[in-house]
């Protein structure tokens, strides 16, 4: 019997799992590949509609469609993360379960001349909460990040383009339930040269945790508990 009550527990979380990766932010959803914005050369960041700059002003520019001929979407427009700014998503993910795994991934363009290159360069991605609206009101203090990676740049030794794949970034937990989450990026050159970095094709994507369903639980325990007395009354 406890095969049994092993084998319906199974099919009772995998029915409950049977949700694929949804996409967050990816190609038109949540501009993931910044192509909103339209037209040839630069854009400000006010012509994304997903994208803030939180460390500064929103009239700058922040998409362009010079030196992107090594992204997987060769010719198209970019996101131009120079340093020390902070630009955030506002496209949100609400939380709905412990377990949900956050992925990331995106092209990334070490632009300018290779001997700026310091080997002291980084790209982050973050997860964050954010304590006001994602617009461009928000500033750096309104951030809490809970999850990060640092993409170390490594031009002397990689091409000038290169792929960030982060298969898990974040998996939450049962204090994650019921807050949205919010995607942000940022350069940061500690040498301070002068850089053009380039972003594109920011893929984020989250696969549902397994959660039970009550119901389907109080069915499976109920039969094994049927089939157990019947057993009995043998």
């Amino acid at each position: 019997m406890s095969i049994l009550r092993h084998a319906c527990f199974i099919a009772t979380f995998t029915a409950a799992a049977g949700v694929n990766a949804a996409t967050i932010i990816g190609g038109a959803t949540g501009d993931g590949d910044f192509e909103s914005a339209g037209g040839t050369g630069p854009a400000l960041y006010t012509a994304h509609a997903n994208w803030f700059n939180a460390s500064g002003s929103e009239g700058i520019n922040f998409s362009n469609t010079s030196q992107m001929g090594g992204s997987s979407q060769a010719g198209s427009r970019g996101g131009m993360p120079f340093n020390g700014r902070v630009q955030v998503n506002n496209t949100g993910h609400t939380i709905g379960a412990a377990g949900e795994v956050f992925s990331l991934s995106y092209d990334f363009g070490a632009g300018g001349a290779l001997a700026n290159w310091g080997g002291d360069e980084t790209m982050r991605g973050f997860l964050f909460t954010a304590a006001a609206a994602v617009d461009g009101n928000l500033t750096t203090g309104d951030i809490t990040e809970i999850a990060a990676d640092s993409y170390d740049i490594d031009r002397a030794n990689d091409g000038q383009w290169t792929t960030r794949s982060i298969p898990v970034l974040y998996t939450s937990t049962g204090a994650d339930v019921g807050n949205t989450v919010y995607f942000g990026m940022e350069f940061v050159d500690a040498g301070g040269n002068t850089l053009f970095p380039r972003i594109d094709v920011v893929n984020l994507s989250v696969e549902a945790g397994v959660i039970p369903e009550p119901s389907s639980l109080v069915a499976c325990s109920l039969l094994v508990a049927g089939l157990v007395g019947a057993g009995r009354r043998r």
